[in-house]
């Protein structure tokens, strides 16, 4: 057999393996379903291309390349992710990031088939084939590294809710099980992004997960320099502060209009249940439970449920009140949309002068930052930008060092533009992006940083 015959045989079997990709089953509970059926490298009714009967060193090894690039698109399209049956808020975003994703793998292998046969025209075209196969490869690395994260949320929510809902049924809790979760939120690197999901209040144990989750990440930045026993009994009481809310009546969670005596009653009924609730299933935490029973309180006597003041409670306490408000001032609520993160931590600052939290933990609060790493910002200039760290002068918090995304126009960097604010005087951060705006203005371009 030629060479020739035989390179025909490979792009046949070649194109039988596009044509099949990706042919996925209907299935209206997950995101998978609503992935486009794309007729890859399809030729019009009408077309018979001709195959080039010769393909130099280069254009084979980018034949291979969309070969595995193809296999790799149709791997993903099998994550686990895409089969939960639980609706998520990036759903949109993720269906575009495939769509482009395939149309510039399409339009790659049509390349490939229309491939001049003079070798230095060939080897022109090979160019403009190995950025197209290059910028399919890097969505495909970010496709699953956004598939991949999401997953790992979605699986930690839905253990804490599992934990929570089994002390909700008085179920025992064996010491191993809950120091593996806490161990993962100790293990949590607080140079990460302080990420959290967006959960429906309809589904009372994801919501109140999502909220504990979230509380335990401010924990861990919060308290990173403190001794290690310290910061595990933290993380305990964050865990398991909220139990008792699923005892609240159906509907109180989400409610969206003013709370009545008997609404409020309930909820400030909850750091007592929660603290019984431990004992019962988790009786090796019974200071954790005492924890619990003030994470309410307020230094100067203003809190529930017994009203104690900054010397008759455990400086966990003052610890876990601040993170458990920083984290409820941040996230979306029925009855309001969360606010940015700079004017979360300037409100606690302002409650710690006039007394309500410890004003000695305001050092703690601020390793957070104004702007916590990961944000989606705009600077002075109108162009967007990210967080990426929080250097220190002399042991004090300085301005962030960001990743600039956009011109003062909006249009995009092709790579992250590193500038140090510090020395930048003429640019400053104006407002943190909210969820929705950072998704509208970043999935396109950069969907890492959009979700």
């Amino acid at each position: 057999m030629t060479d020739t015959r035989a390179l025909l045989n490979r792009i046949s079997a070649f194109r039988q393996r596009l044509e099949q990709m990706p042919r996925l089953l209907p299935d209206r509970s997950s995101l998978r379903s609503e992935l486009p059926e794309y007729p890859v490298a399809e030729s019009a009714p009408d077309e018979k291309p001709e195959v080039p009967g010769r393909l130099g060193t280069r254009a084979r090894q980018a034949l291979d390349e969309a070969r595995g690039l193809v296999t790799e698109l149709r791997k993903l399209t099998q994550h686990a992710l895409l089969d939960s049956p639980q609706p998520f808020i990036e759903r949109e975003e993720l269906l575009e990031h495939h769509r482009e994703t395939t149309a510039l793998l399409n339009g790659a292998i049509r390349m490939i088939r229309y491939l001049p046969e003079p070798p230095d025209e060939q080897w022109l075209w090979c160019e403009s084939l190995e950025a197209s196969l290059n910028a399919v490869r890097y969505r495909l690395a970010v496709w699953k590294a956004c598939l991949d994260r999401l997953g790992s949320e979605r699986l930690l929510l839905h253990n804490v809710a599992v934990l929570l809902n089994d002390i909700h049924h008085t179920q025992t809790i064996e010491p191993d099980r809950f120091s593996a979760l806490v161990d993962l939120f100790l293990q949590e690197s607080t140079s990460t992004s302080l990420t959290w999901l967006e959960v429906s209040s309809e589904d009372p144990a994801s919501f109140i997960a999502r909220h504990t989750i979230l509380r335990c990440r401010v924990l861990r930045r919060m308290a990173s320099k403190q001794d290690p026993e310290f910061l595990r009994k933290l993380l305990a009481a964050g865990l398991l502060c909220d139990v008792a809310m699923l005892r609240l009546p159906a509907g109180l969670l989400s409610k969206s209009d003013s709370l009545s005596v008997e609404d409020r009653q309930l909820i400030e009924s909850h750091p007592l249940r929660s603290a019984e609730m431990i004992r019962k299933s988790l009786p090796y935490l019974t200071e954790v439970a005492e924890i619990v029973t003030e994470h309410h309180e307020r230094d100067n006597g203003t809190g529930y449920p017994n009203s104690w003041k900054k010397e008759q409670l455990k400086a966990e306490s003052r610890w876990l009140a601040i993170a458990d408000q920083y984290s409820a001032l941040i996230e979306d609520r029925p009855y309001r949309p969360g606010c940015d993160p700079r004017t979360a931590v300037t409100d606690l600052l302002l409650q710690m002068e006039q007394g309500i939290f410890d004003s000695r933990l305001a050092s703690a609060l601020l390793e957070i930052g104004l702007y916590p790493i990961g944000s989606a910002v705009e600077l002075s200039d109108g162009s967007l930008a990210v967080v990426l760290g929080h250097p220190r002068i002399e042991n004090q918090l300085a301005k962030p060092l960001i990743g600039v995304l956009t011109d003062d126009e909006g249009r995009f960097y092709p790579t992250l533009k590193i500038l140090d604010l510090i020395s930048s005087p003429g640019c400053s951060i104006v407002r943190t992006l909210p969820k929705a705006e950072r998704r509208k203005k970043l999935s396109r371009q950069h969907l890492d940083w959009a979700l």
